[in-house]
Order: structure tokens, then C-alpha cells, then sequence
């Protein structure tokens, strides 16, 4: 069971998403009555066996009992009057811990509340995540990091972890000798990752020491937000606000990861990451929820009826169920395949031409954004031949030389007192030319600009991944929408208005990444997008 909590407008899934062979669908989403709550939303959490719902306000934390497969939950009750909760999380036993800026507490399943605050101290109060995995607690906050077992009081694991704030936690088990639970658990502080092996032993837990991991090119420097442990066959995934970096097992330690960039909703950025029980991984953003089969994706975002969205509502097989904690309160979302996984790409819908078409729809995007991979290829054949093309100088000049003499004399004679005047004028001119060719004939085998050419190519290169990306998200959101208008079994209906103008709103945003071709070439009048 795979849940995932997000303060202030969280998204919550659970459970399967359905198989891949299912067609393309959307989510069919319900406001769930009767919370109780006051105000937003924090947190959200769901019992392991699917009975029962936690929701956290600006006023604590409200519990009810739930089976899925029955209506809306029932015997909504406030259960813990706690300001700034931070978290919720159901325990292997059933019990329920409420994490907040002002201490931890367990609610047992026979409705004692009691608080569980790892330390003395106002920043051993303030927790920010509470994990638990077999018979280990971990509770982080602005305190560090506190251990806990089935009968054992709280210990403050230190050995090599700094004096910070742990934003993150994440725990996985591993074999031990002699058939002894042994965990490795795994911590954010700031932009730095944290590796803690913990061992059972019989006097107690047993932390090792701490060992910072490295991320190989941290994604744009920005900080972590959170961590997912066996996820989707990853060892460990980090998450970015804009951003995943994730490494294979057995390859952490090395600079062995991967990163990626889904395709966010325009101006949003990430909040939590889970993972359901087929593989499937769900990111949740400030601005809607985002799935993908696996990691690293693509990804595709999911329908919804926050934001002024409405909902498609279809058929559902009952194998797939969303929860959302919204500043609008809990959502509820049932559909066998919520992101058009599997034939959602085939064509088929009432769009003339489908997926078959996306490669001329690409290279309208391309070429209006100034993206087509031509100019780089020319580039590359330009700077290829450089290294035959001279360097070519060509020099003129003039010289010009003018001398004058004269010279003053005097003679008697005769009785008579002469001047005389001696007066000389010399000019001359000069001219030159030359051109001089010279080669670098190193340039062609190694051309001086080739580093510089190749990092703005992988530039370009993941830029127009991005494009693309959000190009794709548009494309099939509006086929999706168009599938549902026409399924839809009556055309004035208010939700059918609603898919009518979704579908325009994904046009005109398509139009905006062609300059208007896409809707020209819908109407007819250019080729078929």
C-alpha cells in the first residue's frame, strides 16, 4: 500500500494503479463529506490494511474508519488537538503518529493518546518526519535523528551525523546475521545526504557510524526535499523541487545515478515522492500529481477537479484509489489507469491522425522555438572543415617623403651689395601590398571551439527535451478530454462544457508552442496535427 502525504494542498495516492494493457482514462474524483476539518489540509495518511483515514488541519489530527470499497468514511473524530503537524504515519501495529513542530504522538488502536516527543528540548520537539519499518522508529526533525524499538526508549543517533536539521527520512531493511533485523537508513540535512546502517542487537539497536553520500551534480543546487528507499528497483531516490536523482542498488557509494527532469506543471515544483505496489512511482507538486510506470519515466500528470478542473468521471475496476488533502479539504479518485499508461499513445480517439502524427507536430514545435536539431548539425559540419580555411591577412601601406633646402649668400661687387638665394625641392612616393595565408591544421582534428559547441548542444539538448516533454503532456491531456467529450452520453451537460473548454485551453496551449499551426491544422486548412 503506497501512501503519500503533502502539507498545505497534498496529494495522497494509494494503492495500484491498474495494468498496463488498460485503455486510456481518466481519474473519476469526489469531494469525501464529512472531515470535520478546519481549514486546509496538512497530511494524510491510510491504515495498512486499508480501514482506516488520518487527515491533519491547522488544528490537529481527525481520524476515521474507511474500507475503500464502501462510501465515505465514517465516525470522523478529532483525535489530537496539536498545532503544525508535520506528519502522519500509520505503524506496522496499526498505530497512529501525529508528527508536529510542537512534539511526536502515538495514538494506540485503543484510542490512548499519548505523547512521545524523542527529547528534552524545544528542537527535539519539533519533528518533521516519523518513519517506521519491522521493529524501528525514526522520528527527524530540527533535533537530528532519534531511534526507537518495540522496547526501547528514544536514542539520539550521533556517531558521525552533524549537529543540523534532518528534513527527510527513509528506512530499508537488509539481512542480518542470525536472522536479526538490521536496517539502513538513510537521512537529508540541508543539501547533504546521509547513510546510517542500524543493527539489532541483543542489548538494543545498534547505529554505525554515519557516512555522507555524495549526488554526482546535485541538481541545480537546489535542495532536497525528500527520499523514497526501493523504489520502483532504485536503491534511492532524492527528490528535487525540479528534479529526481535516483542510483541503482548496490551503486550509491559510487557515481553511479541518474537524473531526471519530468515535466512539471508550468510554474509549480515538486513536494513529496511514493510508490505504489506494481512499480509505479507518484510525484506530488503544488500544482497537480504526476505518474510514471517507472523511474526515470515519462511522466504524465493526472486530471483533476482542483484548479477550476473538472472531473471525467468513467468506469472503474476498483484496483486503483487516490486520496488528495487539498486547502479544499480530502478527494477521492477511483479509475483503473489514471494516466492513460498503455494504449494511450495508439491514435485512437476522435482526433483525427493521433500519435502517429507527433513527429510533424514536433518539428512545428522545434522550428518555432528555435530548437531544430539542423542548426546543430551544421554547426558541427562547419567547425569539421575549419581547419581547411585559412586565416587570411591582407596589409597595404604608403610612404611619402618631401625635402626642402635653402640657402642665403652675400656678394660685393662692382661697388654693389647682392642676396643671394639658394632654393631646392626633393618629393618621392612609396607603395606596398601583401596577403598572407595561414592554416591551423590542428583544427582539423581538434577544433578549438569543438568543448564549447558540445556543451551548449547538451544544453540545447535538454532544453528541447523539456519542450517536448510539455508538448506530449499537452497533446494527450486534450486527447484525453476529447476521448471523454465523446464518451461522455450527454454533450450539454455541465461536465461536458467543462471537457469542452479543457480541451481548448490544451489547444491553445499547443498553438502557443506552434504559433497557431496546431489549430489551423485541426480546422483543416494546414496538415493534421
Amino acid at each position: 500500500m503506497a501512501v503519500l502525504a503533502v502539507s498545505g494542498g497534498a496529494l495522497a495516492p494509494l494503492a495500484r494503479a491498474a495494468s498496463a494493457e488498460a485503455g486510456p482514462s481518466a481519474w473519476h474524483w469526489r469531494k469525501v463529506q464529512g472531515t470535520g476539518a478546519d481549514g486546509p489540509l496538512h497530511a494524510v495518511a491510510l491504515g495498512r490494511s486499508g480501514q482506516r483515514v488520518a487527515v491533519a488541519d491547522g488544528r490537529g489530527a481527525l481520524l476515521a474508519r474507511w474500507p475503500l470499497s464502501s462510501g465515505d468514511p465514517q465516525g470522523w473524530r478529532r483525535v489530537a488537538r496539536v498545532e503544525a503537524v508535520t506528519d502522519l504515519h500509520f505503524d506496522a501495529g496499526g498505530a497512529l503518529w501525529i508528527a508536529s513542530l510542537s512534539g511526536l504522538w502515538r495514538l494506540s488502536l485503543d484510542g490512548r493518546l499519548e505523547e512521545r516527543s524523542p527529547g528534552p528540548g524545544e528542537d527535539a520537539r519539533r519533528v518533521l518526519r516519523i518513519v517506521s519499518l519491522g521493529g524501528l522508529w525514526v522520528a527527524a526533525g530540527a533535533g537530528g535523528v532519534f531511534l526507537s524499538g518495540p522496547a526501547s526508549t528514544w536514542q539520539r543517533a550521533t556517531g558521525g551525523l552533524p549537529l543540523a536539521s534532518f528534513q527527510a527520512a527513509a528506512l530499508a531493511s537488509v539481512d542480518g546475521a542470525g536472522g536479526a533485523e538490521n536496517w539502513v537508513l538513510w537521512l537529508l540535512a540541508g543539501h547533504d545526504l546521509w547513510r546510517v546502517p542500524v543493527e539489532e542487537t541483543a542489548a538494543g539497536l545498534r547505529p554505525s557510524a554515519a557516512r555522507r553520500v555524495r549526488i554526482p551534480g546535485r541538481p541545480v543546487e537546489s535542495l532536497p526535499l525528500d527520499l523514497a528507499a526501493g523504489l520502483a528497483g532504485s536503491e534511492l531516490v532524492v527528490l528535487y523541487p525540479r528534479a529526481l536523482a535516483r542510483t541503482l542498488p548496490g551503486q550509491v557509494e559510487g557515481r553511479r545515478w541518474e537524473v531526471a527532469y519530468p515535466v512539471w506543471p508550468a510554474g509549480s515544483a515538486a513536494r513529496r515522492i511514493a510508490g505504489g505496489e506494481d512499480g509505479e512511482v507518484w510525484l506530488a507538486t503544488d500544482a497537480g500529481l504526476l505518474g510514471a510506470r517507472a523511474l526515470p519515466g515519462p511522466w504524465a500528470g493526472a486530471a483533476s477537479p482542483l484548479g477550476g478542473l473538472s472531473v471525467v468521471e468513467a468506469v472503474s475496476d476498483g484496483r486503483g484509489s487516490v486520496l488528495v488533502a487539498t486547502g479544499a479539504g480530502l478527494y477521492h479518485g477511483r479509475r483503473a489507469d489514471s494516466f492513460g499508461w498503455g494504449q494511450a499513445g495508439q491514435g485512437s480517439g476522435p482526433e483525427p491522425g493521433g500519435a502517429s502524427e507527433l513527429p510533424r507536430l514536433h518539428a512545428r514545435v522545434l522550428a518555432y522555438a528555435g530548437l531544430s536539431p539542423d542548426h546543430f548539425r551544421r554547426l558541427r559540419a562547419g567547425l569539421a572543415r575549419r581547419g581547411w580555411w585559412p586565416d587570411v591577412a591582407l596589409r597595404a601601406g604608403s610612404a611619402f617623403d618631401r625635402d626642402q633646402r635653402s640657402a642665403r649668400d652675400q656678394t660685393f661687387t662692382y661697388g654693389e651689395l647682392h642676396d643671394l638665394r639658394d632654393a631646392s625641392t626633393d618629393r618621392s612616393w612609396d607603395y606596398d601590398a601583401s596577403i598572407t595565408l595561414a592554416w591551423e591544421l590542428g583544427d582539423i582534428a581538434y577544433p578549438d571551439d569543438a568543448p564549447e559547441l558540445s556543451r551548449e548542444a547538451r544544453q540545447v539538448i535538454g532544453l528541447r527535451d523539456n519542450v517536448l516533454d510539455e508538448v506530449n503532456q499537452l497533446y494527450f491531456d486534450r486527447r484525453r478530454a476529447l476521448l471523454a467529450l465523446d464518451a461522455h452520453p450527454d454533450k450539454h451537460s455541465p461536465e461536458a462544457a467543462a471537457l469542452r473548454l479543457r480541451a481548448q485551453e490544451l489547444a491553445a496551449g499547443l498553438d502557443a508552442w506552434t504559433g497557431g499551426w496546431f489549430s489551423r491544422a485541426a480546422a483543416g486548412s494546414e496538415e493534421t496535427p
